[in-house]
């Protein structure tokens, strides 16, 4: 278990945090950072209880650098997906069987009717670094299909 929360906490915490701190260092003033959290900061949902503190975790960092940045007018928001298919899905182990009912469970629990394509999520996180999103700043962006929001 141990090994277990070392590796979430590893990817989704301290990659994010480390690799912002030694980006800040180098980027110029008014730039953006956007990091990934999860629609699972919000919903508990069982068995990401470590994976939802991590999230957790990166939108609270989120917002601390955002006000620790204006400053240098650096704008740091985050964005939390719901469900996206992606190859990570199938890497569980899991029976394709247990993947495709759980892909089903959470489409019909998600307004949308289904999990996102990753380049929906792309096209937020790129948008919201843009000069267009210049006024966006500590937020968090849902991008899950209503999932998080019902």
């Amino acid at each position: 278990m141990k090994n277990f929360f070392n590796a979430v906490n590893n990817i989704n915490f301290r990659g994010a945090y480390f690799t912002a701190i030694k980006a800040i260092t180098h980027m110029n003033d008014g730039g953006s950072i956007t990091f990934i959290s999860s629609i699972a900061r919000i919903n508990g949902l069982p068995g990401l209880t470590i994976y939802s503190a991590t999230k957790s975790a990166v939108r609270s960092l989120a917002r601390s650098l955002a006000v620790e940045l204006s400053d240098r007018r650096i704008r740091v928001n985050s964005i939390s997906p719901g469900g996206v298919m992606t190859p990570f899905i199938k890497r569980d182990g899991s029976s394709s069987t247990k993947i495709e009912e759980s892909i089903k469970a959470y489409s019909r629990n998600t307004p949308a009717g289904r999990m996102a394509d990753p380049q929906e999520i792309a096209s937020v996180a790129v948008f919201v670094s843009t000069s267009q999103a210049s006024y966006i700043n500590g937020a968090d962006i849902a991008v899950d299909g209503g999932y998080g929001q019902i």
